[in-house]
């Protein structure tokens, strides 16, 4: 659907992305980035910055080790949203273990959320095409509408499918539906 796509700025050292990858916007910079979300696996021990989370997920949290994004902040929340707690940069990930730079005021409990917050964790686009990594802003492909097979895109979850919904692009007047 050529016509359902338009030009969006992607910030760098993200990583290689993949189409169909879930993006959402900074705030601090407008620039686009990967909805990077996850769940907690355990609650972690008082007093601790390190969390466990969904096993195989912790990967995904990896381009926000590359130096350029140590100003990045992850949150933990309750599902609903409630509770969030900034838990400041990642420090280092160990298998399903990430480190960040405060220990929670509120220990998480299992099935809490991790996520990049910042506005970046809003689900805006869908990504056209596959792009390589790079050390500097560069311009790719979204789709704002069409139709999509969630279990086929990077980072869809319930959260991403009603933010597709919920929301309207600047410049769109149409809805992204999602089957």
């Amino acid at each position: 659907m050529p016509h359902h796509r338009i030009p969006v700025t992607l910030a760098p050292f993200i990583g290689d992305l993949l189409s169909g990858t879930i993006l959402g916007a900074l705030q601090a910079d407008g620039l686009m980035r990967p909805v990077t979300r996850t769940t907690l696996a355990a609650a972690p021990a008082a007093d601790s910055a390190t969390v466990t989370v969904a096993a195989g997920t912790a990967e995904k949290f990896r381009w926000l080790t590359y130096p350029a994004n140590a100003t990045l902040h992850v949150y933990s929340a309750k599902p609903d949203g409630t509770g969030e707690q900034d838990l400041g940069p990642i420090v280092g990930i160990t298998g399903d273990k990430i480190t960040v730079t405060h220990a929670p005021d509120t220990a998480p409990e299992a099935g809490d959320l991790l996520y990049v917050g910042g506005g970046c964790e809003k689900a805006m686009l869908v990504l056209a095409d596959s792009v390589p990594d790079a050390d500097r802003n560069r311009v790719a492909t979204a789709y704002y509408r069409g139709a999509f097979v969630g279990k086929m895109l990077i980072g869809f979850d319930s959260q991403v499918a009603w933010d597709l919904h919920a929301r309207v692009i600047p410049r769109c007047d149409q809805e992204l539906i999602i089957v």
